[in-house]
């Protein structure tokens, strides 16, 4: 609807613009005429406003076939009409070098039309510019009612964006916090904690590294209890705070405990 409005509004204004640019210029070759006083001169003259009369009729024929007025219409085109005939007149004296009858056809025969046709233009600028802004009014208030009608819809939409994203934020700080805890409980010796996480994210081939490194460090760790079992030697593993914490068979049996 805006697309529309802008169109009828742009164009007829436009053509309308071109209309009265062009009788403008026709009237001032039309003015200049008697003032020359070279054939040749006159001759190039006369073929300016023959052109300038051909290019307003052809631009006034468009203009009356794509509009919708009536009245103002049949004044342009009455006035138009009468104000060729003028020209019509003005070519003809201005051939014969009659300069003076070219003068008195321009300055009071033809000026009368001239001016009907810028009136003419002149309220069918204002009505169109009437219709245009009343066209424009109105698909401002379409867009306005259509923004109000997808105003619940935006906020829903919204509201349903934000659910997600919380969502997802809460299941990522879940997933997240899940790794570092069963991370931490590898970190203190506990080599029997799975670490697998459900999906096919980033999150879940992370996951899936620590459990194969889980499992290489159980079975280093299994092998080397099996080695300390076996040996004859004393085997003990203190932690941190120089506390025991593994003893091996060996050693339990020669000290009588075990961890």
């Amino acid at each position: 609807r805006m697309e529309q409005s802008l169109r009828s509004e742009v164009q007829p204004l436009a053509r309308l613009n071109r209309l009265e640019s062009r009788i403008r210029q026709l009237r001032v070759l039309e003015i200049e005429l008697p003032r020359l006083v070279d054939f040749f001169a006159v001759r190039s003259q006369l073929d300016l406003l023959n052109r300038a009369t051909q290019a307003f009729s052809a631009e006034l024929t468009q203009f009356i076939a794509s509009s919708g007025e009536v009245g103002n219409m049949l004044a342009l085109t009455d006035a138009w009409t009468r104000y060729q005939a003028e020209l019509g007149a003005v070519s003809e004296r201005a051939s014969a070098m009659d300069m003076k009858r070219v003068e008195a056809i321009s300055a009071f025969e033809s000026a009368q039309h001239f001016s009907r046709i810028a009136q003419a233009l002149e309220e069918l600028s204002a009505n169109t510019e009437r219709q245009a802004q009343a066209a424009r009014d109105k698909a401002i208030s379409y867009l306005e009612r259509q923004r109000q009608a997808l105003l619940p819809i935006s906020g829903l939409g919204l509201l349903l964006i934000a659910a997600s994203f919380f969502w997802f934020a809460r299941s990522l700080v879940l997933r997240v916090s899940l790794l570092r805890a069963a991370a931490g409980r590898i970190a203190d010796g506990e080599t029997n904690v799975d670490i697998v996480l459900p999906g096919r994210d980033e999150l879940s081939e992370l996951s899936q590294a620590f459990e194969a490194m889980r499992h290489k460090i159980a079975d280093r760790e299994q092998r080397f209890r099996d080695i300390a079992d076996s040996s004859s030697d004393w085997i003990w593993e203190t932690d941190a705070e120089l506390r025991f914490c593994y003893f091996s068979e060996r050693a339990a049996e020669l000290l009588g405990r075990s961890l």
